[in-house]
């Protein structure tokens, strides 16, 4: 030990290129203190360690400058202390002017968002404002994510996407974060707060914006488009129904699902409520929700009627809809779609080639008039007319139209003396298809030989037309020819 005393020590040698020594000495008045002193310099054979004892030691920061050409062991000293070091970013993310959330929120309460999010040098990438479940979820109830690309954003803007009134009794924490090229997701603001007091069951509404407004009368085989945001204004979201139903309340088709958020989007079951596989007849189409307050609250009920497809201006022979160069469809048939009984039939034959190692799917399945008429034009300037006429139909002369059509697989001569070819002609018409434009028929059928375009007629017909050998039109004694 020491007597009471503080022993600094300054070495000064001959100019030494860009060598600097910091010494930084902190202590509170302790009995004993520990110094450290931290060498930058070119490696050194070794180091002698000298380590300080006093009673007292007022706190120091002391910076000494050491040159020298070479340090030796004689001119080395190291002591020992405690620091904090702090990053600083050279590009920084600043938040100014923030909000200050209340520590507790009466239920149903709102909040405004304000503040500048501001970066030194690079552009703002990402922003996410939310408030989050302490329940150890981490999810996020209400908030969003931005991509501004600007030096400063403006919270504010972000204000009609966070709905602190939807918040039900608990405890949450508001956050944001931000990126710019320095910096990922930093935390610029970080609050607890919790929301109080108990809604009453009346206040805890659902509903329904935005949403889906079905015709009053649709043509059979017509699709609609599910859309709507379901809102919770309490509690979260438990189930949300969308479906058709008949008169008998049968739902038909639709679906089901448990959200728990406070929005929800039903364009996602879209693909699940199939109004162009409904028969002609009275339909509704009805939406339910249920949270805390409610359960299966009906947020629309619409009546509609199914109507079967106008035969103006079509050809039916033997009860077969004809479609070809003689025969034509006017430009207002538009299934929208497969005829559910024709894609029901094409799934269950997919299914069959699967299981024997084979796979067949749908290439091109419905057209349009119009979508018709621009492939037709496309291939007509690309190779001329009478090229394009051995192997496109002209707009209203493509059994395409009609929504029983199915090109598969690659759809040109890609598909030629392939396995799935092989299968296809011999076993697709016990699924209620032929091959509908066969080798060598060409001057019959107007088009040239396609082995992976094939034709719904249902099992009963197709077996008939199959087992004679012919092709539609020597079946039902026609011509196809454009006139």
């Amino acid at each position: 030990p020491l007597p009471s005393t503080t022993t600094t020590t300054v070495l000064t040698a001959p100019p030494l290129p860009s060598t600097t020594t910091t010494t930084v000495l902190t202590a509170p008045p302790l009995p004993s203190t520990t110094t450290t002193t931290v060498l930058t310099a070119p490696p050194l054979p070794s180091t002698t360690t000298t380590v300080l004892t006093a009673p007292t030691l007022p706190p120091i920061v002391m910076t000494t400058m050491l040159t020298a050409p070479s340090l030796t062991p004689s001119t080395t000293t190291a002591t020992t202390t405690t620091a904090t070091s702090a990053t600083v970013s050279v590009d920084p993310l600043t938040l100014t002017s923030g909000v200050t959330i209340p520590t507790n929120l009466s239920t149903g309460s709102g909040v405004t968002l304000s503040g500048i999010i501001s970066s030194a040098k690079s552009v703002i990438s990402k922003v996410i404002i939310g408030v989050y479940a302490t329940d150890g979820t981490g999810l996020r109830l209400t908030g969003t994510s931005v991509a501004p690309n600007t030096k400063t954003y403006d919270l504010h803007n972000a204000d009609a996407a966070l709905h602190f009134e939807t918040l039900p009794a608990g405890s949450y924490v508001y956050m944001v974060y931000a990126s710019n090229a320095a910096n990922d997701l930093l935390v610029l603001d970080k609050q607890r707060f919790t929301v109080g007091g108990t809604a009453p069951a009346q206040t805890d509404k659902l509903t329904l914006s935005s949403g889906t407004v079905v015709p009053a009368s649709i043509v059979q085989g017509t699709p609609v488009i599910v859309r709507g945001t379901v809102t919770s204004y309490v509690s979260p979201i438990r189930s949300v129904t969308v479906g058709i139903y008949d008169a008998a309340g049968t739902r038909l088709t639709g679906a089901s699902a448990a959200p728990f958020a406070m929005y929800y989007d039903i364009h996602a079951l879209d693909a699940l409520v199939t109004f162009n596989t409904l028969l002609p007849g009275s339909y509704t189409y009805r939406v339910y929700a249920s949270n805390s307050g409610n359960t299966m609250a009906l947020l629309t009920e619409q009546r509609f009627t199914v109507t079967a497809p106008s035969t103006s201006g079509m050809t039916y022979i033997n009860d077969i809809l004809v479609v070809n160069k003689t025969y034509s469809l006017p430009s207002s048939y538009a299934p929208g779609g497969l005829l559910p009984e024709v894609d029901q039939a094409f799934q269950r034959m997919a299914s069959a080639a699967k299981g024997q190692g084979y796979s067949i799917w749908v290439c091109s399945g419905y057209r349009s008039y119009d979508y018709q008429a621009n492939l037709y034009n496309r291939y007509c300037a690309t190779y001329g007319q009478a090229a394009a006429d051995t192997f496109s139909a002209r707009p209203g002369h493509s059994e395409h139209q009609t929504g029983m059509a199915i090109d598969v697989n690659y759809a040109s001569d890609r598909f030629l003396g392939t396995p799935e070819a092989a299968w296809l002609a011999a076993n697709c018409v016990r699924y209620g298809f032929i091959i509908r434009y066969p080798e060598g028929k060409q001057h019959i059928t107007g088009f040239k030989y396609e082995p992976w375009h094939i034709r719904y007629l249902g099992v009963e017909k197709a077996a008939a037309v199959y087992e004679t050998g012919l092709t539609l039109e020597e079946y039902l004694g026609i011509d196809s020819v454009y006139r």
